[in-house]
């Protein structure tokens, strides 16, 4: 059954090409000089050029996301970013919608994406961005992905110098950031750093103001030489949490605080690619309500909900190995994944009775092994095919997966147009936080069906002069 069609317009250019290494990068072309490539015969694909960031005068995620098809921009009832959240109370459900800065995804051990905290996140560091949707190619993605965002970070090539800006906004927001790119010794580096008050427009329930305003304080900073790059992002958030879990949208008082760091590093060496990241999450959440548990059967003073305090921390270990192999018209890609989930609650009351069992720690533990190859069949006509199998373990429940995803695809070009059709099967498991919880699903003992997306894409795009029309059909 059809179910989206988009027709956009962008700027664009013409392209040639002849042999498979030119006609992927015609397929999936580098964007404003950047030394970055885009991922070959990836799927429906946006990127924002540094021209296009600064022409737009787009300085935060939420205005690219905002564009992103087939989803677009949503938060949920948290005030935090999550397009998938069809007014559900769950505090995220978007985990498939995975972030990158450059290379290393950036995750969280209880929610998955790291769209959960920088979904709207200033972005005066980023050069470009890229974006590909209806399940990406297998190269970049550790866990199940529908949508992939790829935030690459300015650097020396470009950027070589200090900057600093500051910047007020409406209802008296401010912000305070600035970079410095260099080299030290035979490493080349880029620093950046913000300070920010972000206060936005308040709504009210009733009588009660309800706020998403935040406050941030983050750095970003690289070093690369060769083929290796370290990443270092880490941030504090002082959040307002909007309605929060409050039944009629009237709290009290609704806050969230968290503390994120990560550092990785990737490298190539000839044919074989590495990486390695880690990445460690606090989180804290406060709400009050204006209600009165109702103390008789069946509620027995649990329902409605007039506080909860919940105060968690985890971390994320990830690790892999690549190996690409390239002759004539065939291009192989190979590698093993494997990544750590570990999760603690600290407290976790709901009106004041704690709902932590005696084991209160949630370990997820997946791995990956995928292969995908791109054959030309011709000077413009590229067949793909990938298949990837995932083992998802969750200590201590019966919450176990064992997943055989795939994708197929022919991407057909001329000097005007770029045809492509793609068809994928993709699966996907529950979060940790939903794993062995009794706050958001009913029986946390009881397996649940992993979420199934099967998806056929067509992807027409006409350039012509400094035009570009794309119509994008997915059933």
């Amino acid at each position: 059954m059809l179910k989206k069609v988009l027709l956009v317009m962008l700027l664009g250019a013409s392209l040639y090409a002849e042999s498979i290494d030119d006609l992927l990068g015609m397929v999936e072309k580098k964007s404003d000089l950047s030394e970055k490539t885009k991922l070959a015969n990836s799927g429906v694909s946006f990127i924002w050029s540094r021209d296009d960031l600064e022409r737009m005068q787009i300085t935060n995620l939420k205005q690219i996301l905002n564009t992103i098809y087939p989803f677009g921009y949503d938060e949920n009832r948290y005030g935090l970013v999550d397009p998938l959240t069809y007014n559900a109370n769950q505090p995220f459900l978007s985990s498939t919608i995975r972030l990158y800065i450059n290379n290393q995804e950036i995750t969280t051990g209880l929610y998955g994406s790291g769209i959960f905290l920088m979904g709207d996140a200033n972005i005066d560091w980023v050069d470009h961005v890229e974006i590909y949707t209806e399940n990406p190619t297998y190269e970049y993605s550790t866990e199940s992905t529908i949508t992939l965002i790829k935030l690459y970070t300015k650097s020396v090539a470009k950027d070589e110098g200090s900057m600093l800006k500051v910047a007020g906004g409406s209802y008296g927001a401010s912000t305070l950031d600035g970079y410095n790119a260099g080299y030290i010794d035979a490493w080349s580096y880029f620093v950046f750093g913000l300070t920010a008050n972000d206060k936005r427009e308040k709504h009210y329930s009733h009588t009660t103001e309800l706020s998403r305003d935040k406050k941030v304080n983050s750095v970003v900073a690289t070093l690369h030489k060769g083929n290796t790059n370290i990443l270092l992002n880490a941030f504090t958030q002082d959040r307002d949490g909007f309605m929060s879990a409050s039944l009629d949208a009237t709290p009290e008082k609704s806050k969230l605080y968290a503390n994120y760091i990560h550092l990785g590093i990737d490298s190539k060496i000839e044919n074989f690619s590495y990486l390695f990241t880690a990445s460690y999450t606090k989180t804290e959440s406060d709400m009050l309500d204006d209600v009165t548990p109702i103390p008789s059967a069946p509620y027995y003073g649990r329902f409605p909900i007039d506080s909860v305090q919940s105060y968690t921390h985890s971390y994320v270990l990830t690790g892999e190995v690549k190996y690409k192999y390239h002759k004539e018209n065939n291009t192989l890609l190979t590698g093993l994944k494997y990544r750590t989930k570990r999760a603690k609650w600290d407290k976790s009351l709901i009106n004041g009775e704690n709902t932590l069992t005696d084991d209160h720690t949630e370990v997820q533990d997946v791995a990956t092994l995928y292969v995908e190859n791109q054959y030309a069949l011709h000077k413009n006509s590229i067949f793909t095919l990938g298949i990837e199998y995932q083992r998802v373990e969750n200590r201590n429940t019966v919450q176990n997966d064992n997943f055989l995803m795939y994708r197929v695809g022919h991407t057909y070009t001329t000097d005007n147009w770029i045809v492509k059709t793609f068809y994928s099967h993709t699966l996907s498991t529950l979060e940790p936080y939903l794993v062995k919880s009794a706050t958001f699903v009913a029986h946390p003992y009881s397996y649940y069906q992993p979420s199934q997306n099967d998806t056929i894409v067509e992807d027409v795009l006409y350039e012509i002069k400094n035009n570009k029309y794309e119509l994008i059909v997915d059933s």
